[in-house]
């Protein structure tokens, strides 16, 4: 009776288990899968990774061919939390140098992608860098489910290609975004052959922002949108708009 009252307090004094951290995060659906990050261009940034999200180890990007540490995800349900170091990241791509994550098989991305940047302000909703996640995602054909894009404030092509040739992806995350920015989403979900959905908040297309980011998607879907964009009957569409087979669904 003592010893169960004495681990009681112990319990107690130990507190409740603290929350898996915000940030990006990879989760695997099936044994085996491989996370691992390309470029073209031995210029590293600074990233870290983590299993459970509070014990954090350097991820090497200094290797164009692939991170030195790629991490294999053994179990289905595993996962791997990715964040930008201490000093931060400030950006993963540019205009002169690309990178993006690779999957070896079927895997989900979740959590917020602006852990990237800055792995300590959850609240962060500014991209400061033109291209800053161009490529991230390009061809990640297992991918199933895209991580959240906060970002309010958009930058130059800051998702171009993104999530192009992403073939297993059947939703587009989120875009919250009032206002569209040079090339923001051009080409963003070009190729992505299973995309049922897209939810956005701008309110009016704005010339080559999203220049060809529906080419090659499904014949049929739904796509979410201010009633100032357009309705079922009245939206633009095409390969650069709304896709001509989609059933426009108006959030306000």
């Amino acid at each position: 009776m003592l010893m169960n009252l004495r681990n009681a307090m112990m319990a107690g004094k130990r507190g409740p288990k603290p929350p898996a951290y915000w940030g990006l995060y990879f989760e695997a659906e099936e044994p085996g899968v491989v996370v691992n990050m390309y470029g073209d261009t031995a210029d590293p940034i600074s990233l870290m990774t983590s299993s459970d999200g509070r014990t954090w180890t350097a991820f090497d990007t200094s290797n164009v061919n692939g991170g030195e540490t790629p991490v294999t995800l053994a179990n289905v349900g595993d996962k791997v939390y990715f964040r930008a170091s201490p000093e931060g990241a400030g950006y993963v791509s540019t205009m002169d140098v690309w990178r993006t994550f690779s999957v070896s098989g079927r895997c989900g991305a979740h959590g917020n992608i602006m852990s990237l940047l800055d792995g300590d302000n959850p609240a962060l909703n500014v991209i400061p860098t033109p291209w800053c996640f161009s490529w991230l995602f390009n061809a990640c054909q297992w991918l199933t489910t895209a991580p959240q894009l906060p970002a309010t404030t958009l930058s130059e092509r800051c998702y171009f290609n993104m999530f192009h040739n992403c073939e297993s992806l059947t939703t587009a995350p989120t875009l919250p975004a009032p206002t569209l920015a040079t090339a923001s989403y051009s080409s963003m979900f070009d190729g992505c052959r299973a995309l049922a959905e897209v939810r956005v908040s701008f309110s009016a297309w704005l010339s080559g922002a999203t220049r060809n980011w529906m080419r090659s998607v499904p014949a049929s879907g739904t796509f979410y949108c201010p009633s100032a964009l357009g309705t079922d009957a009245t939206i633009t569409r095409g390969a650069n708009n709304c896709p001509a087979g989609w059933t426009v669904v108006n959030i306000d």
